[in-house]
């Protein structure tokens, strides 16, 4: 965690310096709800609505992001052996480095949204259970519509992956000799759809 900090602090250093636009993003929506399988327990994520901000540095190539969302909701786990369900109200927070690229020129213009970094799930109330950190992937599709030289629209639709990692090792045949393997599980998947504004610092 603190690697991914340091990392996102120096680029964005870097990026402020080089950048030929710098926005504050700022917007809301959801996260979908979403299941998955661990240790022997189904565990499920109530969807809820989200929030988040950040700041985005225009580049030749492309625009360079560093973001944060958040959430607030249920996790429910229910073992595959015993039928009691617990219930844990979670914080969950999304911080990403990311990269957009627009299709077109214009005012108004479609583009691509990757980024990675880490998801937080942080537990809420009076509990036992410890905050958990995952590696975190995500990606989509939005629209920027420029309202004025300094306000634009932003609109999006994308899926966050958690993972951990699953295991790794060195598989070896003759002939075609020794490869690495390494493979990951995710932890959930999480549809987020936004609307927000963009303004201009730069």
């Amino acid at each position: 965690m603190k690697k991914i900090v340091l990392l996102s602090l120096l680029l964005l250093s870097l990026n402020w310096a080089n950048a030929q636009s710098i926005s504050l993003l700022g917007y809301g929506g959801a996260l979908t709800g979403s299941r998955a399988y661990q240790l022997a327990n189904d565990v499920r994520v109530k969807g809820d609505w989200s929030y988040g901000a950040g700041l985005e540095f225009g580049l030749p190539f492309g625009s360079i992001t560093v973001a944060w969302s958040g959430q607030q909701t249920v996790v429910e786990s229910k073992g595959f052996v015993s039928s009691a369900t617990k219930q844990i109200d979670v914080n969950v927070n999304y911080i990403q480095l990311g990269f957009n690229k627009d299709f077109t020129d214009g005012k108004v213009r479609p583009h691509s949204i990757f980024s990675m970094g880490t998801a937080q799930y942080h537990p809420t109330g009076n509990n036992a259970y410890s905050d958990q950190w995952y590696f975190a992937a995500t990606f989509g599709l939005g629209l920027k519509a420029d309202i004025n030289d300094r306000v634009g629209l932003r609109i999006q639709a994308k899926g966050n992956m958690p993972v951990q990692m699953g295991g790794a090792g060195i598989f070896c045949s003759f002939g075609s000799g020794c490869a690495p393997n390494i493979y990951f599980n995710p932890i959930v998947f999480q549809g987020e759809f936004t609307a927000g504004l963009a303004i201009k610092l730069k």
